[in-house]
């Protein structure tokens, strides 16, 4: 996972050409944010839950992105879009804890001016 707002400058502009898992999807995507930001994350991290993602990066379903190995979202700012990952990313590696260890947890790490913002891309993301 990407840990800083680093501009898309030096990384690479997409994962299409990263190797494939089992099933066809690619081991990386990079998602990139309104304001330019990119991340270059593990498909498995970012497709588990929810369904704006999985949908969009699914090989089968035929969308652009899922070829390209990239999406874009238009109306995702860079710290929104890298705390949804960071959020994606820890969920999958603290999956073992209970539902509410695991979210007064996490809660710690959001920023109280972030809190609006970040439901609302909560709810876009369906996560």
């Amino acid at each position: 996972m990407a840990s800083a707002l680093d501009k898309g400058k030096g990384m690479a502009s997409d994962a299409s050409d990263k190797p494939l898992d089992t099933s066809g999807n690619p081991e990386w995507v990079t998602l990139e944010s309104s304001d330019g930001y990119q991340f270059i994350v593990d498909y498995n991290c970012v497709t588990r839950i929810g369904s704006t993602i999985p949908n969009m990066l699914d090989m089968s379903s035929g969308f652009a992105e899922a070829q390209a190995g990239k999406a874009k979202f238009l109306d995702v700012r860079g710290v929104i879009l890298e705390k949804v990952i960071e959020y994606l990313c820890w969920n999958m590696q603290n999956s073992n804890l209970g539902e509410n260890e695991r979210m007064s947890d996490f809660e710690r790490r959001i920023p109280p001016e972030m809190v609006l913002e970040l439901f609302m891309g909560a709810d876009f993301f369906e996560v």
